[in-house]
């Protein structure tokens, strides 16, 4: 028994050994000349880690290596015989940076040096860069050429970007002007005519509108027909805007990104913010959207369930009222009221140093995701859940669990009439939970309890 045992081991060894011979003899002419791990001209490919183990062959069997090794080649020949790609068109000539300033000077006052990160981190000249967002601010020349904020191209396209809906939609506009110039460089110059200019400062994407009108620029209005299919289709709010581009620009405008943009300006980092000048203490803070515009009160969750979810975190978490003063915001208890004090560009300053934000689909979550902040959605079943979700947002929704919303959204605007003559009077809550004051019912099976638990959660 034990004799056939150990005949048998020896036979299937000096196969072994025979086919590992032959393997390795096949592999003569294969072998990797490259002297260290890095991208491998012979067989077309990065030889990193465990790759490169292999194809020195090391730790591991001979035979291995040579099957895999000539599986690489083979690839690296049918890669060779694919056409090449169309040569590349030169990019078009781009204008010196106007913000480009002196070279800067050391203590010595000889010319001062830093790490060119565009080239590999070798020390090169620094100059004075003087562009409002970035300042004060030192850069290489090769740094400001891959700049964002340099002088678009010459013979780009101009357009004016008109949009007058409500700041919210405005704000997610950004994240298709920035998938445009992302997908396109060069080939558009872009400015804007909206209800929330100041959410568009800084950015490297948006041009004054003076000069283009000037020019003669195109006006696109703007808006996101893609709502319509978004129970259907399973769309994100970014995506529909990407679409409309494409359609009225014909070209492709692929989504690109995950949230809005907005940029703050170098200098506006430095400000103390309003619950610092408020409290004189820097402190973490929540900001809190607890009302709702006339046109949609059926994004109401009720004054008296934020108040509730207030309360429970007392002495945990410091909440900042905020909302405008023309719209429905009755002020809370315990918290620090800044109702109607600030505009729209002290709401995004406010929101960059806030910890996160609790409120229901509004401008504020949006600007929450551009800043990407934490955010607790109080959403029910107005909306789709894909239509708003974004990556550091908890959106609270009851879509499924009523037969309003068993598909998706209902799409709803007000949750009673206000007898005002507007069409929002037309499309009302199936559901109204009648009290002190009404809410969806699709609100109301969402308990502050629940509220306040997601918020603890992401504060501590």
């Amino acid at each position: 028994m034990d004799h056939n045992c150990t005949t048998g081991r020896r036979q299937r060894e000096a196969r072994r050994a025979s086919a590992g011979g032959y393997r390795a003899h096949r592999e003569n002419n294969m072998t990797c000349e490259c002297a260290k791990p890095g991208f491998c001209p012979k067989y077309q490919q990065e030889m990193l880690g465990r790759k490169w183990e292999i194809c020195q062959g090391h730790n591991v069997d001979a035979g291995e290596a040579a099957n895999l090794r000539h599986a690489w080649a083979n690839e690296a020949q049918k890669q060779a015989l694919l056409p090449l790609p169309p040569a590349a068109t030169p990019a078009p000539p781009v204008a010196r940076c106007p913000h480009l300033g002196d070279p800067a000077k050391d203590a010595g006052g000889e010319n001062k040096k830093q790490a060119c990160e565009p080239c590999g981190n070798k020390p090169r000249q620094v100059f004075a860069c003087t562009h409002p967002a970035l300042a004060p601010h030192e850069t290489t020349l090769p740094a400001c050429a891959a700049c964002a904020y340099r002088p678009k191209a010459e013979g780009a396209r101009p357009l004016i970007l008109r949009n007058h809906l409500s700041p919210g939609d405005v704000l997610v506009m950004s994240a298709a002007i920035y998938s445009l110039h992302k997908a396109h460089p060069g080939k558009f110059l872009t400015a804007v005519d909206t209800t929330a200019n100041a959410v568009f400062e800084h950015n490297p994407d948006v041009a004054q509108i003076e000069p283009l009108r000037a020019a003669g620029a195109e006006t696109i209005s703007c808006h996101y027909p893609a709502i319509h299919q978004s129970n259907e289709r399973g769309i994100h709010f970014l995506q529909a805007y990407c679409e409309f581009f494409s359609e009225v620009l014909k070209v492709h405008v692929p989504l690109l990104t995950n949230r809005p943009h907005v940029y703050l300006s170098a200098q506006e980092k430095t400000w103390q913010d309003q619950v610092h000048e408020a409290t004189g203490k820097k402190q973490r803070f929540w900001l809190i959207n607890a009302g709702t515009k006339s046109d949609f009160t059926n994004k109401r969750f009720g004054h008296d369930r934020y108040q509730e979810v207030v309360n429970r975190l007392r002495g945990k978490v410091l909440f900042v009222q905020i909302g405008a003063s023309d719209h429905n915001h009755k002020p809370l208890k315990n918290v620090l009221n800044l109702i109607g004090k600030t505009d729209c560009r002290q709401l995004v300053r406010l929101t960059w140093h806030a910890e996160g934000v609790l409120t229901p689909t509004s401008f504020l979550m949006h600007l929450a995701a551009a800043l990407e902040k934490p955010a607790v959605t109080i959403m029910g079943g107005r909306e789709p859940v894909v239509w708003n979700s974004y990556p550091r947002q908890q959106l609270m929704h009851t879509v499924g669990m009523l037969l309003c919303c068993k598909s998706g959204g209902c799409w709803r605007s007000r949750v009673e009439k206000l007898g005002d003559g507007a069409e929002q009077d037309g499309s009302l809550c199936e559901n109204p939970v009648i009290g002190e004051e009404t809410i969806p019912k699709c609100m109301s099976m969402i308990e502050p309890e629940e509220v306040a638990k997601k918020i603890l959660q992401i504060s501590s």
